[in-house]
Formats: C-alpha cells, structure tokens, sequence
C-alpha cells in the first residue's frame, strides 16, 4: 500500500509543482534529470512558470507530485491510535530497561534513537525554514532548482509558502551518536515559526532567490527550526533511505530518511517481526539491514 492511499486524507494535490535545472553550476544535467525519470516512470512536461527567470535555468519541468500537511497527518494519525486503542505517553522518556517487558520492540525515535542503541553515525542538521508571502503568481505553485546550492519554495497554509536553500538553511552540523546543538539554536528547536531576524538567514535566502525568481519579494512571516537526521558523508548523493536492522532478537531499529515511507517501512517490520516469532534463529541469522524505497510524495521542507 502506498502513502497516498493510507493517507490521503492528508495529502494535497491542487498544487502545481515544478523542477528546474539551473542554467549554470548544477550538477545534474538536463539529459541525466529526463533520462532518470523515464526510467523511474516519473511523469514530467516541460513548463515554464511565470515566476521563474527563462534565462536562470536550462530547463523547467511540471511534475505529476503532490505533498503532504502535517497538521492534517498528525489528525489522522492520532485518530487511528485512539481507535486501535495505542496507550500514547508524550512527553516521557525512556530506556531499554523501561521496555523489557514487551517481546518486540521498534525504536523509531529519528534524530534521538542512538539515545536508546548506539546503531548508526549520523549526520545532524540544525534548519531553518523560513515562512513568507508572496506575491499572487506564487500561489499554489512549488519551485525546486536542482541541482546545487540553490533553493526551493513550498506553499504550506492560509497563502503562505516555506522556504529552503541546500546551504544557507543550515546554521549547523555535527556527526556523531548524538547531536551537539549551540544553546541559542536549541532554543528555538521545534516552536514553529517565530522571529529569528537576529540570525536568521532569511536576508541572504531572498537575495539567493531573485537570481532565479521574477518579483521574488517575500515578506517574513517568522522561522521554524528543525533538526534533521541523515547518514553521513553522503552529500555527493543526498540518498535518504529508509533503514530497518535488528540490534538483538526483541529490538528493531527504524532510520527513516522520509516520512512517506512510513507505510511500506511498517509492511516490512510486520513481515521482519513475524518471521522472528515463527523462528528460534542465532543472531547471525537475523534478518540483515533492509532498505525501503521512497513514493513520490514530499513533504514541505520542515
């Protein structure tokens, strides 16, 4: 089952969405980008919008995409918990001793899982996203120019859209079991949007925009910052998969590189835990690391 069709209830799909190779600098050619998505059966038909610059890109695709709202998944989401009966404990830590008395546990605890199992090195990002009005030709309309250090754009709620540049929304990294995150951007973490001006990058990203937008004048509407997860040392690539890998013969470790995943990653675990019950297997023959490709449906960059 896909994500579109176990949560659809969340997903938009009057947006019209758009990809551009940038004219110069990107290291994705326009030959390369039509060939990789024939052959991933990824519907595209060259479009240029009205917002973006003919002369800044070497070509513009629309794209058969839709996204997802997060406010409207975290509705359905809680209402199926309720209706199954899940006992939710928010705001609670825990550890592997806190869950012994369970036979199998899914730690899918993102950017905190090494918190509980040391399993993989990772790679933290400290984000922001600006959150801005645009003009009218904006509306409804989500751009990303691929592929290098250029930016994005995302329409969210209530006329808004969601900003995003490959460098300059990342204020900081680190690589290790556990994120380190200064003091000032820890506190903004995860609050939503809110007036960040004093470090913001939103200055530079709006300046990084009008090299590919036409009328590119947004007006700040606050920042949300968050803080995201990936494998490390896979910048050539930018791969985000999915990782399900067995630390001992009760405990599954989830690393996902995408929240649209979730559906097949929760097929796979279900087979994962069902052959473990029905075998009484050594730990060197437990399921190897298994990966779960992504479904063509993003979310806001957030």
């Amino acid at each position: 089952m896909s994500f579109r069709a176990r949560y659809g209830d969340a997903v938009i799909s009057d947006d019209a969405h758009f990809y551009a190779i940038a004219a110069s600098g990107s290291l994705t050619h326009v030959d390369a980008f039509e060939r990789f998505c024939k052959d991933a059966e990824i519907g595209l038909v060259p479009e240029l919008p009205g917002p973006v610059r003919a002369e800044a890109v070497a070509a513009c695709y629309r794209v058969e995409e839709a996204r997802y709202d997060p406010a409207l998944l975290r509705g359905v989401c809680r209402r199926e918990l309720e209706e199954a009966g899940v006992s939710v404990r928010l705001d609670t830590s825990a550890d592997l001793h806190a869950l012994e008395e369970f036979e199998v546990r899914v730690l899918t605890s993102y950017s905190s899982l090494n918190e509980l199992v040391s399993v993989w090195r990772m790679q933290f990002e400290v984000c922001e996203i600006p959150v801005v009005r645009l003009p009218a030709p904006y509306a409804g309309r989500s751009v990303v120019v691929l592929d290098g250090p250029f930016m994005s754009f995302d329409p969210i709620d209530r006329g808004r859209h969601a900003l995003y540049h490959v460098d300059l929304s990342i204020h900081h990294r680190s690589v290790g079991d556990t994120p380190s995150i200064p003091p000032h951007l820890e506190a903004v973490l995860d609050r939503g949007p809110l007036d960040a001006s004093s470090f913001s990058t939103f200055d530079r990203v709006r300046k990084a925009g009008r090299h590919f937008f036409i009328e590119f004048d947004p007006v700040y509407d606050g920042s949300m910052f968050a803080l995201r997860a990936v494998l490390p040392d896979l910048e050539a690539t930018d791969a985000r998969p999915t990782l399900i890998d067995w630390v001992d013969g009760e405990t599954l470790v989830v690393f996902s590189g995408k929240v649209v995943t979730a559906v097949q990653a929760a097929a796979r675990i279900t087979e994962l835990v069902g052959e473990q019950g029905r075998s009484s297997v050594t730990s060197e023959r437990w399921p190897r690391r298994t990966s779960v490709r992504p479904t063509r449906i993003r979310r806001i960059r957030s």
